[in-house]
């Protein structure tokens, strides 16, 4: 007989976990690739301590079902596996793989918990949210595919020489696992039915009218779409189209003052730092004060749509000291500062837009959802040890692929009581 004795119930699982490892049939092998607490240091105690409520509730599953086994992986035998599997995946310090039949996830150990700022210590343990899904993600039967259009400049996911590209890639093979392709918007004819999120990242020539269609009947139809643009490519041809979808796209590039000067101290040129995640969206429900950037950014505003069905909000602002500049001509001088000009806005400006619902009066079985950024090198400065920008991207994508709803589970969390 096993009793969970703790005030917040931590190693209880949640009915919705028991139901699925009650219905594996296909075997789970989980691997832990730890660093040991010498090579952690005294500074990542907590990690330690995640690592500890890590085991436990994985022993956990373990005992649920047969099927499901977790392990300790040393470098040897990560060498050994990759030795006989030639997609197993190089593990940074601290990852957690999931692994079924040829398919795998990757978890970080330090994305599975929150710490109280005051206290320094684990606060949200959220563990049990990522195992489930990722046991649920790698035992179906069906892959997600994500098709990236080409033929306008955008970002090529195939292009090794492009620095973002192979780490987004990686990402959405490995922890996501997607299928990803490409795509031709105006040589497919119209976007396949088997297309679960539509990547479109900063066009720099026009995307064509019969392409706007595509476009159009794809989200008609409950598609999802994944849209950036880039102020120095401003002959995209996507403002009416984006519009008719509640958003409408600047035609400025935004400066924060600070931002600028701490962008450049990690790398990254005319760079906006994240300066508010406006509540009550999906993505922001867990989001505090990460420090994602948004380089090359231009306004992407929602817009009232009283008389559609159409739901467009903020996601992410500007810091309060941004203005949006029309007069991008100081970018041909990389020590020349921008100058403010007539009619340019001031404040706390949104980079970030998410919409959902539908244009007009036709029917889908779902929503159409769709966010837009207003900077394309934001898919790529998550290369920045001191950036977020991956962990917001990917959260972006689940909920574009309604990720966020397959299960409902809390998380832990943890209250300081003291000894009586």
């Amino acid at each position: 007989l096993r009793q969970d004795i703790t005030a917040e119930q931590s190693f209880r699982l949640n009915d919705h976990t028991l139901r699925v490892l009650e219905k594996l049939k296909k075997n789970v092998t989980v691997y832990l690739y730890e660093l040991s607490q010498d090579q952690m240091g005294r500074r990542d105690v907590l990690l330690g301590n995640a690592w500890e409520k890590t085991r436990s509730l994985l022993f956990e599953y373990s005992i649920r079902s047969s099927a499901f086994v977790f392990k300790n992986l040393t470098e040897e035998e990560a060498r050994r596996l990759r030795s006989v599997d030639k997609e197993f995946p190089r593990l940074e310090p601290n990852d957690i793989l999931f692994t079924c039949e040829g398919r795998k996830k990757v978890l970080g150990a330090g994305d599975l918990y929150q710490a109280d700022p005051k206290t320094q210590r684990i606060a949200i343990f959220r563990a049990e949210d990522f195992f489930t899904t990722a046991i649920k993600e790698i035992t179906s039967e069906e892959r997600s595919v994500v098709y990236f259009s080409v033929g306008h400049g955008e970002l090529d996911i195939n292009d090794q020489r492009a620095a973002a590209a192979p780490h987004l890639k990686w990402a959405l093979t490995q922890r996501e696992n997607c299928e990803v392709k490409t795509l031709q918007l105006g040589k497919e004819g119209r976007v396949p039915f088997d297309c679960a999120l539509l990547c479109i990242l900063g066009p720099q020539r026009e995307v064509a009218s019969d392409e706007l269609e595509n476009l159009k009947e794809y989200l008609e139809r409950g598609g999802r779409l994944f849209l950036t643009i880039d102020p120095r490519f401003p002959k995209h041809g996507l403002g009416e189209f984006l519009k008719a979808w509640g958003v409408l796209a600047g035609q400025n590039m935004i400066w924060s003052g600070e931002s600028f000067d701490r962008s450049q101290q990690i790398g990254v040129s005319y760079g906006v730092l994240a300066g508010a995640y406006p509540p009550g969206h999906p993505i922001n429900a867990r989001i505090e004060d990460l420090p994602t950037i948004y380089p090359y950014c231009t306004t992407v505003d929602p817009l009232p749509s009283p008389e559609t069905k159409i739901a467009a909000v903020a996601l992410v602002t500007s810091p309060p000291d941004s203005y949006a500049v029309s007069d991008l001509s100081f970018l041909e001088d990389p020590n020349r500062r921008p100058e403010l000009s007539r009619g340019d806005r001031k404040g706390a400006l949104p980079m970030v837009v998410a919409v959902e619902g539908l244009p007009s009066e036709k029917e889908s079985k779902r929503k159409s959802r769709m966010i837009v950024a207003g900077s394309t090198d934001f898919a790529a400065a998550y290369m920045s040890n001191r950036s977020y920008n991956m962990g917001y991207l990917l959260n972006c994508f689940r909920w574009l692929m309604e990720r966020e709803r397959e299960i409902a589970i809390p998380d832990k969390r943890f209250q300081q009581r003291p000894m009586e």
